[in-house]
């Protein structure tokens, strides 16, 4: 009996163990925010991902639809005024799957860790509708939405 009730023990541990090294990242909780977006530069073009949280803060993943905004400030110096502009680079509509979300680890040294996101992977200059600027400041702006919910909105800035 005792062999039985070890069996049993060792199972036990075993499935929470794996249910805690991989809980978070088997999360379908409904979310509540956009944990984070992060872009920076890769190449001829910009690489993009975001997270999502549920009410508990923790990452989650979600079918739904997202809106990718990417503008760039410009500034224009004229006869000794300055004025700045938004201008548009890049506006797509676009669906998100359960599936198309990964693990992965993010971070560097001290600040690595693992994090469920949703890749939408690197976008080129070429794809923007005009040429950024160069050495400018660009910003992301993701817009999800799912159905009957709200839109939770999450932006980041980025060096071109």
């Amino acid at each position: 009996m005792s062999k039985i009730v070890s069996k049993f023990h060792s199972l036990v541990l075993i499935s929470l163990v794996a249910m805690i090294f991989t809980g978070c990242f088997n999360n379908t909780n409904p979310p509540e925010y956009i944990k984070d977006v992060v872009a920076y530069k890769e190449g001829d073009g910009i690489v993009v991902y975001f997270l999502l949280s549920d009410a508990n803060g923790q990452m989650t993943s979600a079918e739904g639809t997202y809106d990718l905004v990417i503008t760039q400030k410009v500034s224009h110096y004229s006869y000794g005024s300055f004025s700045e502009e938004n201008i548009e680079l890049l506006s797509s509509r676009r669906e998100a799957h359960i599936a198309d979300f990964q693990s992965a680890e993010v971070g560097m040294g001290a600040f690595a860790h693992k994090a469920l996101l949703y890749p939408i992977g690197r976008i080129r200059y070429s794809d923007f509708k005009r040429s950024p600027e160069e050495h400018g400041t660009g910003k992301v702006e993701i817009r999800f939405r799912q159905d009957g919910k709200d839109v939770m909105t999450g932006s980041t800035t980025f060096s071109l």
